[in-house]
């Protein structure tokens, strides 16, 4: 089983107009972030970029862990939905084709992410094996 943290390293962009990216680490304080514009959009996208790690020929059964991730709207990895489970802040994916160098990209609603209780994002791991 190897473990990546995803804690730092995330990119963040206004999901509904091109913007510059904010370089982003978790947990975040969403009403403190950065906007290019000044205003919080009404979706972000998060986006954490990872490489492959060494593992099997086999494809892995990845669990996502996002502790503290409220308002999250989708996900995504390179590009394609995750099917997933929901066992608390666990995401289950399942067995999945990892590529030399991955994107994992967390659709947000900056709304309720705002006034979530505590910290937001305190966990965020991707579990391979």
């Amino acid at each position: 089983m190897r473990l990546i943290n995803l804690k730092a390293a995330w990119e963040i962009v206004d999901a509904d107009a091109p913007s510059a990216p904010v370089r982003v680490t978790l947990p975040l304080d969403w009403p403190a972030l950065p906007w290019p514009d000044g205003h919080a959009p009404a979706r972000a996208l998060l986006v954490r970029r990872f490489g492959r790690p060494p593992i099997g020929a086999s494809a892995p059964t990845l669990r996502l862990r996002l502790g503290g991730f409220a308002g999250v709207m989708a996900t995504e990895l390179n590009g394609s939905p995750i099917p997933r489970r929901e066992d608390g802040d666990v995401l289950v994916v399942g067995p999945v084709e990892l590529l030399e160098r991955n994107t994992l990209t967390v659709a947000v609603d900056v709304a309720l992410a705002s006034v979530a209780p505590g910290p937001w994002g305190v966990e965020a791991s991707l579990e391979c094996g």
